[in-house]
């Protein structure tokens, strides 16, 4: 199997399906060459296994790479990409919670593996992150931002977008087409601010302000807590709560679309 440094490497020149099966078509003559200068040949015992302590830390690499190059892919999906046993995967799952290279994020009924900033140093990579409130948070903007681009009528996306000359930012603001803007609000866990959040936007021209909620118990607290902030009519028309995972199958529905 490959090191950390052929994976990363890999990603960038072949085009396999996944991590596993670039770690596997690493040329052999590579391979042979690692060895001999690792240890003498007469150390080497055919048919001996890898102490399963290393296999471990060769799954978490595999794993840590799977989650920073294709982030927003269920955690069970992960198992099926990398050949990995639900068994091998929880191993190499737990091993990288434990040293704080990923975080568990449930969306939904579905469980992601979101990469922490520990991670991307571990791999050398730029972490994608613009306001590290939490894991949590930072990993659901990005989640959002990717879900929303698949819109036709999107234009484009910015992130921790400012509002206001105060510091004020929004998780995600999309640029339509016909030239109008949304504002998306990621309510994760809190949602005692959110009236707050929606008053920042008053009067700054977004024709939509849309907070994505984690759950149904999420999305009807915000809705309730809205609906008691007293807003005017014609500004509260502007204000949407849906679920992220409504948002996740939408664009699932314009990928659909587009390949017909």
């Amino acid at each position: 199997m490959a090191d950390l440094l052929q994976i990363k490497k890999a990603l960038e020149v072949w085009p396999y399906e996944n991590l596993y099966d670039i770690a596997n078509a690493i040329p052999e003559k590579t391979l042979n060459s690692q060895n001999s200068a690792a240890k003498p040949a007469d150390n080497k015992r055919p048919g001996s296994e890898m102490p399963p302590q290393c296999a471990t830390v060769e799954d978490e690499n595999l794993l840590g790479c799977n989650i920073v190059t294709s982030p927003y892919i269920p955690y069970k999906q992960r198992g099926i990409q990398l050949k990995f046993s639900m068994r091998r995967l929880e191993k190499a799952k737990e091993g990288l919670i434990s040293k704080e290279l990923a975080k568990e994020v449930w969306i939904g009924r579905n469980l992601f593996l979101a990469p922490t900033e520990k991670l991307y140093q571990h791999l050398s990579v730029t972490s994608p992150y613009k306001r590290n409130v939490s894991i949590e948070h930072s990993f659901s903007v990005l989640f959002a931002q990717w879900c929303i681009e698949a819109d036709p009528l999107v234009q484009k996306t910015v992130i921790e977008a400012p509002v206001d000359t105060f510091g004020h930012t929004i998780d995600c603001v999309s640029y339509l087409k016909n030239g109008n803007r949304l504002a998306w609000e990621i309510t994760f866990n809190c949602t005692n601010n959110v009236t707050s959040h929606a008053a920042k936007l008053k009067g700054k021209g977004f024709s939509k302000i849309i907070f994505v909620c984690r759950d149904h118990h999420i999305r009807k607290s915000t809705q309730t807590i809205l609906n008691d902030a007293g807003f005017e009519p014609e500004f509260f028309s502007t204000i949407e709560c849906m679920l992220f995972s409504d948002l996740i199958r939408e664009k699932k529905s314009f990928e659909t679309e587009n390949c017909k």
